[in-house]
């Protein structure tokens, strides 16, 4: 082989690899930033619940849906008990509160409209809800 196909070859040889190398680099720093970013989600969601969402629930929700009266078998008490759901099933749907069962009965989509015999929950309580269910209600 002469020695400028040799270092043709060698040149294609090094932009190959260093193409491999480059794309390997950019999976690998797009698949742990992307877990990052998750985990971000995960944490902003958590801490939606308990600083928007939870106060909501036990000041307009958890007076019935407590262990002493347990409405329609759901309690409220809890991020983890209002995930268990009810008698009805879960009430929440993570990523879709247009079919979550909360919402439809907060909006008055199923009845009994909740809070039962209360005034409904100003919409922008409801759309704090909503927002937390549609990112993933964790």
């Amino acid at each position: 082989m002469s020695d400028s196909l040799h270092k043709q070859e060698l040149f294609r040889t090094t932009l190959t690899v260093a193409a491999l190398l480059g794309s390997a680099s950019a999976v690998i720093w797009l698949a742990a930033n992307s877990s990052r970013t998750v985990e971000a989600q995960a944490a902003g969601s958590s801490s939606s619940y308990t600083e928007q969402v939870e106060p909501i629930l036990r000041q307009k929700c958890a007076t019935c849906h407590r262990s002493s009266i347990k409405a329609g078998g759901l309690l409220m008490e809890s991020y983890q008990t209002l995930i268990q759901g009810g008698t009805h099933g879960p009430v929440i749907v993570p990523g879709h509160s247009s079919e979550s069962r909360l919402v439809l009965m907060l909006e008055g989509k199923i009845q009994p409209r909740m809070p039962f015999g209360l005034d409904p929950l100003p919409p922008a309580e409801i759309a704090t809800i909503k927002a937390w269910i549609d990112a993933g209600a964790t």
